[in-house]
Formats: structure tokens, sequence, C-alpha cells
């Protein structure tokens, strides 16, 4: 059995989770005509999870489940240049992504890092989702 999963994460995430935060503010803000942070936060996360198998991670998928859920919370009251909005933050997101991936030089960090170690014989795609399948029993969420 699973215990625990180790993940390593990268320098350009703690740049990057600035600017989430602050997108997902605006999201709160938003929606604040129809209910508090706390309730926002809450179905963000249900809709995320309901959509993570179909959409996966990343944020284009959280855009989606951003609009999804404030259809839902507006029972559809949302205006299009509200929706509008929720898509420019994810732009603006992905713009300054691609802008934290350079380092002091204004060169591409990925250009000048060598090549990942290869450990073993790779796992075709079809035997990495099985593995995965295998796992999700085993897996919480914390």
């Amino acid at each position: 059995m699973i215990t625990t999963i180790g993940f390593d994460a990268d320098d350009t995430l703690w740049h990057n989770e600035s600017i989430f935060e602050a997108a997902h503010e605006k999201y709160r803000t938003l929606l604040s005509r129809w209910h508090d942070a706390a309730t926002v936060d809450r179905h963000l996360f249900a809709t995320e999870m309901r959509n993570l198998e179909l959409y996966g991670y990343g944020i284009k998928s959280h855009a989606l489940s951003c609009i999804e859920t404030a259809i839902e919370l507006t029972e559809g009251d949302i205006r299009p240049a509200e929706i509008r909005e929720i898509i420019a933050r994810a732009k603006e997101i992905l713009s300054n992504l691609e802008q934290h991936e350079l380092n002091a030089d204004g060169k591409p960090t990925l250009a000048e890092a060598p090549p990942p170690p290869r450990h073993g014989k790779p796992r075709s795609k079809k035997k990495a989702q099985q593995a995965l399948a295998d796992m999700k029993p085993q897996m919480r969420l914390f």
C-alpha cells in the first residue's frame, strides 16, 4: 500500500503562486455579490476535483472550472462581461507564467538545463495510466 507521495516542486512554482493568488482574489471579489469567499473557494475546489480527470491540471482547466462554478453559484445570473474577465485573468496568468520561465539574463531556463536522467526502461503511456489507476483507490487528498 502506498502511504506517501513526494512532489518535486520547481522554483517557478513559488513565483507563479503569487500571480495565481492575486487572480484568485479577483475571482472571489467578482463573485462576492452572490457568495462569500469561503463558499466560492469550496465550490470551486469541488468543481475542479469533479473535472480533474477530464480536464487535467493547469491554468486552462482551472479557468474552465472557474467559469462553470461562476455560472452555478450565480444560478446563471453572471454576465458575459464577467465571464470575459475570468478568461482575461486566465490569459494574464498564462502570459505571466511564460515570463517567469526566463532566468536573470533573460534566457529561457529550460534551454540551459540538461536533459533529465533516464532511470530504467521508460513505461509506455498505457502502462503509466494503468499504474496510476491502480494507485487511485489508495490516494487521498489532504
